[in-house]
């Protein structure tokens, strides 16, 4: 639900401290993750010998990552 304060024309967003913590714990999450797969892409890149990196070999641990089964943290 979004509001204005009394005088003001900025918008705010109003939720339950619940409700507030479970999307900021999964924005964490999400970004977290995202930091992990970035991390494991580079790895695979510096372990491959690549010297020179295109945007198609860049792609392709990306793509390798994505064909990966998940596996639990």
């Amino acid at each position: 639900m979004a509001t204005t304060l009394h005088s003001s024309s900025t918008p705010i967003v109003l939720a339950n401290r619940d409700t507030a913590l479970a999307q900021a714990t999964l924005a964490i999450s999400a970004e977290r993750d995202a930091i992990a797969a970035v991390a494991k892409m580079f790895d695979r890149l510096a372990s491959s010998g690549v010297t020179t990196i295109s945007t198609e070999k860049a792609a392709e641990p990306i793509h390798e990552m994505l064909d990966e089964p998940e596996t639990p943290n």
